[in-house]
């Protein structure tokens, strides 16, 4: 499956949403972060809603990223979290 991150356009509600599908591991993890970035960075965005229904593996360091975003007070995981994440 091809990886995708797609982030969807905000309804001025604060909160941000992120669809990830695919494969995630260290060498393909930068769209996910650079996805994140202006998310964290843009005081208007409180939530940021990672839908992760879709995603077929991820490694440690998509769980690492994902831990760095729960730390932050916004993550919210959307699923349902297929059984790579559970």
């Amino acid at each position: 499956m091809d990886q995708e991150v797609l982030v969807l356009p905000d309804e001025g509600d604060g909160v941000r949403v992120i669809t990830c599908s695919g494969e995630f591991d260290q060498a393909t993890l930068e769209p996910l972060q650079q996805a994140c970035a202006p998310a964290l960075a843009d005081p208007a965005v409180r939530r940021i809603v990672l839908d992760v229904s879709r995603v077929t593996f991820a490694d440690s360091s998509m769980l690492n990223t994902m831990l760095k975003l729960l730390r932050t007070g916004s993550l919210v995981l959307a699923g349902p979290l297929p059984s790579t994440l559970a």
